[in-house]
């Protein structure tokens, strides 16, 4: 079956049906236990080595999640049906790998791995589900991010590429907030007197400073926050390209300050310069695009008096 559109049925979960004759078509690893199988009978160590063995094996993890799912239930067994979720994510991450040659059907194996998530992330309201619908956010917000990625590399017009990338900062804004209620936003403006400030308040999570979000955190968190920068940057479609750079730019400008507050950040070290050079040239473009959009607007306006005094709308 094709590879678009979501569903529950049989069919919609098989991505692509597996035509594969050979017997010996998956790799042995014997240092490691890990034998070849007939790929029409996956099994545990089981390796392929084709595309088609990848969807037997896809197809029959789906078939194994979807009972789980059943007995699991989100009334009944929350965390663990969120867990499960999170394993069919990584599942249609696996396979997406494969179909990137196929750009329609890699969008929609993205698509159908935040699916779910969004179905059921919105449903649970109890505080004590949070960390859970942080990962769950931050997972919707990578699988939007791949489908706007690959549009942007096949050259795609903006406003295909525009919608996704919504997506994908809606979904990080709400894995960022999170951090931000607990933490504190990073502070765009420094002085002498914030400087103080946060150097007066109490350690906490372990001997992180006030404002810093948990060490082994730390990392997800600012990669969240830099993705975020790069798809708002790209959700203008026919919309303000002004709006959406400054929005960009309101993201590069709290990497910056973040870094510059709890750093030095060995792990974010490029991702930290290229945020530092995007908060120092962006204002300049956002403020060319501002005079082009002001001077598009008073150029049609002339149009539109004249159209209205002759009684056109």
């Amino acid at each position: 079956s094709g590879g678009g559109g979501g569903g529950d049925g049989d069919g919609d979960d098989k991505i692509e049906d597996a035509k594969n004759d050979d017997e010996d078509d998956a790799f042995e690893f014997p240092s490691i236990g890990l034998l070849a199988k007939d790929t029409r009978e996956p099994e545990t160590g089981w390796v392929p080595a084709t595309v088609d063995g990848v969807r037997v094996v896809f197809n029959n993890a789906i078939v194994a999640f979807r009972n789980a799912l059943t007995y699991y239930t989100l009334e009944g067994h929350v965390t663990e049906h969120v867990n499960i979720l999170m394993d069919v994510a990584a599942a249609h991450v696996a396979l997406a790998v494969f179909e990137r040659g196929d750009r329609k059907r890699h969008d929609a194996i993205q698509r159908r791995r935040a699916e779910k998530l969004h179905d059921v992330v919105e449903r649970l309201t109890n505080a004590k589900y949070d960390d859970l619908k942080l990962t769950m956010w931050h997972e919707i917000g990578e699988a939007h991010r791949a489908i706007m990625e690959q549009k942007v590399i096949a050259d795609r017009p903006a406003l295909s590429y525009a919608s996704p990338a919504r997506v994908a900062a809606m979904a990080y804004g709400k894995y960022l907030s999170a951090y931000e209620s607990r933490y504190g936003a990073p502070s765009t403006t420094t002085t002498a007197a914030t400087d103080a400030a946060r150097a007066a308040k109490p350690e906490r999570d372990g001997g992180s400073l006030a404002g810093r979000v948990p060490k082994d955190e730390e990392k997800a968190y600012l990669n969240a926050r830099f993705f975020r920068a790069a798809v708002v940057a790209k959700s203008a479609g026919a919309g303000s390209e002004a709006d959406a750079l400054a929005a960009a730019l309101e993201e590069h400008q709290k990497i910056v300050a973040y870094v510059d507050a709890f750093g030095p950040l060995p792990f974010f070290e490029e991702e930290a310069e290229v945020s530092r050079q995007f908060a120092a040239l962006l204002p300049t473009k956002i403020n060319h695009l501002r005079r082009l959009e002001e001077n598009n607007i008073k150029a049609v306006d002339p149009l539109k008096k004249m159209m209205a005094g002759m009684g056109m709308s």
